[in-house]
């Protein structure tokens, strides 16, 4: 008699193989469970964030802003609004009427959040919409500073000090915009503006600062009595030196103060304050001399590989992403000296949101070559010290899956890419890389965009107008139930025709879950042998374990909601098992609820073996 264990599920799903030829620990198939690496565990489901919409649409914009004081901000588009998320109400607010032009509707959004000493602000643009400015502490009010022959509309992404911008409306789709570089001391100071008088019995004074007009904002606000001194919290607050308050609209300079003592009879109420225009030497000014100067603008055509689909900070170089090539960029210190030349061929991706940039690399979904789909990394080698390019997704069988609307996303140690089933006309899973154990799960997550707001990850919906919090506790919203794991087709280390009687398997599970077991012998359809209930007598309820309460690298399983913590315990199920004769085995696990599941351990028992010899229905009958 002989046993053969399986544990440490650290491999994760391998499909570009046969079932027989992956190791004994991976899964050949899965859906909606995730490798552990002690252990494979049910997925955790999702919420929808806010009040939830019915009906068909679809999120085509999601970005998350900060305000001064590290609040989170986070603004969705679908179709022409643009709304964003009052955490205090959890609601979703509309910013103006309809923002979004009628030629914007259905259109990919890009969200792209910019913080200097001129304010944090997010800025929101499409091909067809406008480019719009927000300061995140008035998330309600927006300043289109879009002008014809000084920005554009289009994709864009602010960092490293300028607004990069391309697809847009104005250029042909293969040239990259740069705007003027962010010094942060362009600004123009106003001085003892007057914005009220004294006659010793008001205490309030309100007005709007008369040179914030046009695409101009405010910052750095300072109002006076000669008595109290109101200084700018950054926020849209005001506060006095002898207690007094106050509040400023950066956008529309509106300003309102009251003192703590009324100001004497025919005193001036005076404010100072710096405006930025950044239309005329900030980051929507995509101008130049010529000949260029450091600082100016810049356009830059890359005549190979398609369109222009999104640009990537890596290693201090900036990579343009094609349809088919991939084109390097680099500036010098001195913003003189441009270099634009092609990185790769055929190394490109299908659309805007089908990479992202992370510590680790670029990682990226290749579609250059469209009989070869492959997920890949762009990352600097550790043999060469060059930036290369490396295939990921090498245990994965692609071909029955389309990436046209492709996105990809960081958090924490997972890396995740989502597309669609051949078939399907929306996106409806989602792969995950754990860079962790390198390995590979697929989720039913319908994903359209991504953001991260504090230590949860929030997706845009691909079938409606909702925002999802993603690993979000183990509730049925979505599809948690429609899932399954699938080992390999083992032969239990025995190269022999054998048989078996106990299986046994090990884990967690919360109350009210359970799950039933199936086994496959040789191919054969799978058969069930029994199920894991967390009411079965084999269940430890002598002590709980709390789970959910770490996702490897990041912060709870559910992304840090308080309802993914659960209380769960310890199992050991085992199955008499009347096995028929067989070579190789194959077994499957399917929850039946939502609630929390793991196996950590699968065990095959009292093995017999029959010979090394064809199973019987293979043998050749002479006559």
């Amino acid at each position: 008699m002989r046993e053969h264990i399986i544990e440490n599920f650290n491999i994760g799903l391998i499909t570009d193989i046969e079932a027989k030829s992956i190791p004994k620990n991976a899964a050949s198939s899965s859906l909606n469970w995730l490798t552990k690496g002690d252990r494979i565990e049910l997925s955790g489901g999702y919420n929808i964030v806010g009040d939830e919409n019915s009906g068909v649409g679809k999120i085509t914009g999601l970005g998350t802003g900060e305000t001064v004081g590290g609040a989170d901000v986070t603004y969705r588009t679908r179709d022409q609004r643009l709304e964003y998320y009052d955490a205090s109400t959890e609601t979703w607010t509309e910013n103006g009427t309809n923002l979004l032009t009628s030629a914007a509707n259905g259109e990919d959004i890009s969200i792209s959040h910019y913080t200097s000493a001129a304010g944090y602000y997010t800025y929101i643009s499409s091909p067809n919409s406008g480019l719009f400015k927000i300061n995140n502490s008035f998330p309600a009010a927006n300043k289109d500073v879009y002008v014809s022959g000084t920005n554009y509309k289009g994709y864009l992404k602010a960092t490293d000090t300028r607004m990069y911008m391309w697809n847009t409306s104005e250029t042909f789709k293969n040239i990259l915009n740069g705007s003027h570089k962010d010094t942060q001391d362009e600004y123009t100071s106003t001085t003892g503006e007057n914005i009220g008088t004294g006659d010793g019995i008001l205490v309030t004074f309100a007005g709007t600062l008369s040179n914030i007009t046009g695409v101009r904002t405010a910052h750095a606000v300072v109002a006076t009595d000669t008595v109290e001194t109101f200084t700018d919290n950054r926020d849209g607050t005001l506060t006095g030196s002898a207690g007094g308050t106050g509040t400023i609209n950066y956008l529309t300079g509106a300003i309102s103060v009251t003192f703590n003592t009324a100001p004497t009879n025919l005193q001036a109420i005076t404010a100072d304050y710096d405006y930025e225009d950044s239309n005329a030497t900030g980051i929507t000014n995509f101008g130049a001399t010529t000949p260029r100067v450091a600082n100016e603008g810049f356009f830059l055509p890359q005549a190979t590989g398609g369109d222009i689909l999104n640009i990537f900070l890596y290693n201090q170089e900036l990579y343009a992403m094609h349809k088919t090539n991939t084109w390097l960029f680099t500036i010098s210190v001195d913003d003189l000296d441009i270099s634009n030349l092609v990185y790769r061929e055929l190394t490109g991706m299908p659309n805007w949101r089908a990479g992202v940039a992370t510590g680790n690399g670029i990682y990226f979904i290749d579609t250059s070559n469209p009989k070869e789909i492959r997920f890949k990394k762009i990352r600097v080698s550790v043999q060469n010290n060059r930036i290369e390019p490396e295939i990921t997704s090498f245990k994965l069988d692609l071909s029955g899956y389309n990436f046209d609307d492709g996105v990809v996303e960081e958090w924490g140690d997972f890396i995740l890419f989502s597309g669609r089933t051949n078939g399907s006309s929306l996106n409806n899973r989602t792969f995950v890389l754990n860079e962790k154990y390198n390995s590979w799960d697929v989720l039913d997550y319908y994903v359209s965009c991504y953001t991260k707001n504090g230590g949860e990850l929030w997706a845009g919906d691909s079938a409606s107008d909702n925002v999802m919090r993603l690993f979000n506790g183990y509730s049925s919203n979505g599809s948690i139930l429609n899932n399954h794991w699938e080992g390999g087709l083992t032969q239990l280390e025995i190269d022999e025709i054998k048989k078996f009687k106990r299986l046994t398997i090990n884990g967690q599970i919360q109350t009210g879950q359970s799950c039933k077991v199936y086994l496959s012998y040789d191919g054969g359809g799978f058969n069930e042998v029994g199920e894991i209930d967390s009411a079965g007598s084999y269940v430890d309820k002598s002590a709980a374990v709390t789970v959910g309460s770490q996702v490897v690298g990041s912060s709870e399983v559910g992304g840090g909601s308080i309802t993914s913590v659960v209380q769960a315990y310890n199992y050991t199920r085992e199955f008499r098992v009347r096995s028929e004769r067989f070579d190789r085995v194959k077994i499957r696990f399917v929850a039946q609820e939502a609630g929390y599941l793991s196996v950590s351990r699968i065990g095959y028992y009292d093995i017999k073996k029959y010979g090394q010899k064809n199973l019987k229905r293979y043998r050749q009958v002479i006559t």
